[in-house]
């Protein structure tokens, strides 16, 4: 399994390059993006933990995404999210 520091996952921060989190795990979900039923909002979470965003849906209707939603994620699953702790 691949990991993943948030340094990494920030430089993946464009709508022709994201990469986010949601719940530790990291998602290239730029393929996704021209289809993702909430338009192009999803940007936002681009190089980002976007777990947040993903649960509450701050832009559109402010409820979690569906089931059908979270089982999508898995097709754009590319590995994990490693906190570093304890290190200036």
């Amino acid at each position: 399994m691949h990991t993943f520091t948030i340094e990494e996952v920030s430089t993946h921060n464009t709508r022709n390059d994201c990469w986010l989190v949601i719940h530790d795990n990291v998602y290239d979900i730029t393929q996704f993006i021209s289809s993702h039923p909430g338009g192009s909002v999803i940007v936002m979470g681009c190089g980002k933990d976007a777990t947040v965003f993903f649960e509450t849906r701050p832009m559109g209707s402010g409820t979690a995404h569906s089931q059908r939603a979270r089982d999508l994620l898995a097709k754009y699953f590319i590995g994990v999210l490693v906190k570093l702790c304890g290190l200036n």
